[in-house]
This record gives structure tokens, sequence and C-alpha cells, in this order.
């Protein structure tokens, strides 16, 4: 509670965070909520048992394990290796991610959502929402784009724990652009040609630069119906922008967003929805980029 000078008048700031803050106030070996009392009037819980399993397996276990039934896990289609029970749930929670290369969130509604890495490029048949100017388009009232090289990655070195380094590296962008790199060690995958495979996905995604739609923001008191898609839309929902370039060409962009702010000030009545946002494969070519005259991609094995 916050008082202004006089005393009259005050403001309350209510803080929240999702169940990530619990995941990582608790290891893995250790007792997660308390499912049950025994007559001896310890905690319990479930037993997490490991073993090479499927991404999304392992997901479920360590959620499990913990008592945390909220769940949306998309089934995972690389193994995994056994891993540190000494970690915090969060971070035995994102090797597993990562090992995958998929993603993890929690979900508006709760869910611990795990999806894998195939998960975006099957999900872009139809877009959740069309954002635009033009008509039966729902408006934005900013838009923010980029066309630089701060997302180029055209060098990965992927390294699983026991494994080869495995490097996966597209040439001719480190002849246009010179060498950007990622380099990741210890990872989950049970076998280098696992490795291999996210490291070719990885540059095939960004080993050429691209107009990208960073973030939209959008004013819904002023059309009612962009209050559905408001308090509707969430992390990893494919939508379509539509952006009036200064010449009066129509660009469409294929999108996800990545994250979600709502500003409401009660003094004002004002409204502010923002989604940051990235670009979308939405199939095995990478189309799209052949707008600015640089190449297309064929997709990652």
């Amino acid at each position: 509670m916050q008082y202004a000078g006089q005393g009259y008048d005050s403001s309350t700031k209510i803080r929240v965070v999702d169940a990530f803050k619990l995941f990582f106030n608790v290891t893995v070996d250790s007792i997660g909520w308390r499912l049950g009392i025994s007559k001896l009037g310890s905690a319990t819980r479930l037993t997490l048992v490991q073993a090479q399993e499927l991404s999304s397996v392992r997901v479920t276990n360590l959620l499990s394990s913990f008592g945390y039934s909220n769940q949306a896990i998309s089934t995972g289609q690389l193994q995994v290796q056994t891993q540190s029970e000494t970690d915090d749930l969060l971070t035995a929670l994102r090797k597993v991610e990562t090992a995958e290369n998929g993603t993890f969130f929690i979900a508006a509604d709760g869910d611990a959502t795990f999806r894998d890495r195939n998960y975006r490029l099957t999900n872009t048949t139809t877009p959740d929402a069309t954002f635009g100017q033009g008509g039966g388009e729902l408006p934005y009232v900013d838009i923010v784009t980029a066309y630089d090289d701060n997302k180029l990655l055209n060098t990965v070195q992927r390294t699983r724990t026991g494994g080869n380094t495995q490097i996966a590296i597209d040439s001719d962008s480190v002849d246009r652009f010179g060498t950007n790199s990622l380099v990741e060690s210890g990872t989950l995958n049970v076998s280098d040609a696992d490795a291999l495979s996210i490291a070719s996905q990885k540059v095939v995604a960004n080993a050429i630069p691209q107009t990208t739609v960073e973030s939209i923001s959008f004013a819904p008191q002023q059309d009612v119906n962009l209050w559905e898609k408001a308090l509707g839309l969430d992390i990893g929902s494919y939508v379509e922008a539509k952006v009036t370039t200064p010449s009066s060409d129509v660009e469409t962009y294929d999108l996800f967003i990545e994250r979600v702010r709502h500003k409401v000030d009660a003094r004002n009545k004002t409204w502010n929805w923002q989604i940051g946002l990235s670009p979308a494969e939405t199939g095995a070519w990478i189309l799209g980029v052949n707008s600015l005259g640089i190449d297309t991609n064929l997709s990652y094995t």
C-alpha cells in the first residue's frame, strides 16, 4: 500500500506470479505439493521414475511428481536422457524443452504447456486472428517492424551429454553476412543425430535476415471485435498481420505470439493490449523472404 503526500489517497500494487515460481522453489528430488498426509504426519508426493523416454513423457512425469496436474502436453518427437534430480524443477523442465527444441510455458488458463519441435510447423493452417487496416481485419494502433541481423544465426555447435560436437552451417549465409554462431552443450539428447538435427533446424530458421513484426499494439475499447482476441489469444497463438507500405502495397506476415501485455489505466479509462511476435514457419519451405530478393530454404530433416 502506498499513500500520497497528504495521506488522503492510496494505491495498491498487486504482484502476481505463475507456476514458474513454484517450480523454481523446489528441486526435483525434494517434496513437492502436499498431496496427502501419512499417519506419521509427513508430506507425500508422487515418485519420479526416470528412464530414456520421449521428452513429453519426461515433462509429464516431472510435473506429476510435483503434483501439478494442469497440463497440456503435445507428443514429443525426441527422446531424452535421464537428468540430475538436484536441479530445481523449472531448470529440469527447461532442459527437456531445450533437448526437444520445443516450447514450455504457463498458459492463461494455468496449464503447464509443452509443445514439441514440430508443433508450430503443423499448426499454421488457419490464423486465429488477422490484424490490419483493411475491411474485415482487426485494427491495430501501432506496429513495430525490424530488418536487422540481431537474430541472424548461421552456425550452430551443439554437444549432447556424452556425445560429440555437431555443427550445422549455412555457408552461403556466412559468406554474405559473416559468422553468427550459437554454442550449446550438455543437452539431454540421446544421439548425435538428434543434436545435429536440432542444430540444422535452428540454422534453417535463422540464416536469412528478413523483415519481422516485433510487436503490435491495440486499443480494444475502440472496437468490440477485438475483445474476444484480446482476452482469448495466448502465447503460441498463430496470427496474421497485414501491413500497408508507403507505396500502398500490402505485405502479409505469419506470426506466433510470444508475449502478451495488458495495460489498463482506470483514471484515464484506457486499455492497451500489446503482443510480442516471432515469424512463423509455415511449411517445409520458408516462403516470403524471396520478396526481399534474397532466397528460400529447404526445411530441416
